[in-house]
């Protein structure tokens, strides 16, 4: 809906629209419900191979994130009782 009334104010002519309010009015007006989702299919289209690759990447990234810190604390985990061995050693 917001895109379509941004690309109608964009592409307007000097004077055709006083504000947004009357953009959306006149879409109203002339096309109803569907005027504000003129467009919707072609612009879905081209945000799913992007949001798809967004989050393949995100899975990808949290899933080498979880393990580096799996293997950091398991490292503090070892160091902790090296140090209290050590301690009790003396």
């Amino acid at each position: 809906m917001i895109q379509v009334l941004k690309t109608q104010l964009v592409l307007r002519k000097t004077g055709q629209y006083s504000s947004a309010l009357d953009c959306a009015r006149r879409v109203w007006k002339h096309d109803g419900v569907r005027g504000f989702y003129r467009g919707f299919l072609p612009n879905a289209i081209g945000i799913l191979p992007y949001a798809g690759i967004d989050l393949a990447v995100y899975e990808v990234r949290y899933g080498c994130v979880s393990h580096f810190c799996a293997i950091v604390r398991h490292a503090v985990w070892v160091v902790d009782h090296l140090i209290v061995v050590s301690l009790c050693a003396n």
